[in-house]
């Protein structure tokens, strides 16, 4: 069968970032509106998940594609980050070093964010479903990227879409998630229990793979036919490069590092552009081969460090989600006129395919 008559296998990939996740949904919220504006004449809310055979996350971005994948709108779940997540993270970081090195020890004992309250939004927003029963209901390959805190070794949660899958297939959603995210310095180590003997640790899976493109394309290639094109589309949670060469001033010390939890900043951004840099060569040695395979990480206009400011993982205020959604929609509005004016551009041409056809989102 030629292979350009076969639909594409399509994946989308989202990174993590904490409370930044605000800025991936408004983003993919803003696309949806920008190449579908007859439908949101009619429709309030896109089943955007549905538009793809895979979708992948970490941390902030698992909860995300958990929610796509489950049938969730953008804005459904923009609504539980805005709603809920104030009454999670209820203790941000300041922004003077100060103020980072009293916080740092009035957290010594006991973590800053309510892990406890993260729970049970996740269990009201998606039950008590497994792994197995999400593919069943959907039929979207799921994955969730986590961390074996005991072994340090790095876990994928997946449904049963694949061999591996049949190992965390029966694991809870909820369980998925909250291993995903349990992201240091914020939250506690995940146990999650087992009826038939010891429960086991996670970490978040950001400290691994905070930009889980590439274990997806590895998947992908498992899952879809070998005549099958696969389409990879990766999506960052605001590239947060505050510091300048001119303000930069490493950690020297103990309290230099205390006072500066933007490591975890670090971590996240250079393995979104690692990530996205191994994933784009990968694709590109199997295109070489034969295989039809691209990958496309949505690009985010250069912006000043003074915007990026008060955006922080743990900052869930109004003035910090506010700034998120108006650098998403910036950046939506750029990625769409460039689409218009680059039509033979494949690449631009694939994330117009992904972003239209939509159905009405049915779990509002």
């Amino acid at each position: 069968m030629d292979k350009q008559k076969l639909k594409p296998f399509r994946v989308l990939s989202l990174d993590g970032g904490g409370m930044r996740g605000m800025y991936t949904l408004a983003l993919l919220e803003g696309l949806t509106k920008l190449f579908n504006p007859d439908f949101y004449s009619t429709h309030d809310h896109a089943d955007l998940g549905r538009n793809f055979n895979l979708i992948c996350g970490t941390s902030t971005g698992s909860i995300i594609a958990a929610g796509l994948a489950y049938g969730l709108s953008c804005s459904r779940i923009e609504k539980i980050y805005t709603d809920e997540c104030p009454k999670i993270f209820t203790h941000p970081r300041p922004f003077s070093k100060l103020g980072k090195l009293f916080w740092a020890m009035r957290f010594l004992f006991t973590p800053p964010a309510d892990a406890n309250y993260l729970r049970k939004i996740m269990e009201e927003t998606f039950g008590d479903i497994t792994l197995r029963e999400l593919h069943d209901k959907r039929d979207i390959a799921f994955m969730a990227a986590t961390t074996d805190a005991v072994e340090f070794r790095p876990v994928i949660m997946r449904t049963p879409h694949r061999e591996y899958g049949q190992l965390t297939a029966d694991v809870t959603l909820v369980d998925a998630l909250m291993a995903s995210a349990a992201a240091p310095m914020f939250f506690p180590g995940y146990d999650r229990h087992r009826s038939d003997g010891p429960g086991r640790w996670f970490m978040d899976g950001g400290l691994w793979a905070n930009n889980p493109s590439m274990f997806a394309l590895a998947d992908a290639l498992h899952i879809a036919s070998q005549d099958q094109p696969i389409e990879v589309i990766s999506v960052g949670c605001c590239v947060n490069l505050e510091r300048t060469q001119e303000n930069f001033k490493p950690p020297r010390n103990i309290p230099d590092w205390v006072c500066d939890p933007d490591i975890m900043e670090m971590v996240n951004t250079s393995q979104g552009f690692g990530g996205a840099m191994c994933t784009e060569l990968f694709a590109d040695a199997l295109c070489k081969t034969g295989r039809s395979v691209r990958f496309l990480r949505l690009p985010e206009l250069g912006k000043h460090h003074t915007e990026l400011s008060k955006i922080k993982i743990d900052d869930s205020r109004p003035p910090a989600i506010k700034k998120q959604r108006d650098l998403a929609l910036s950046d939506a509005e750029h990625i769409y006129k460039r689409v218009g004016s680059e039509h033979d551009n494949p690449d631009w041409d694939l994330l117009k395919a992904a972003f239209t056809n939509l159905q009405p989102a049915e779990c509002e």
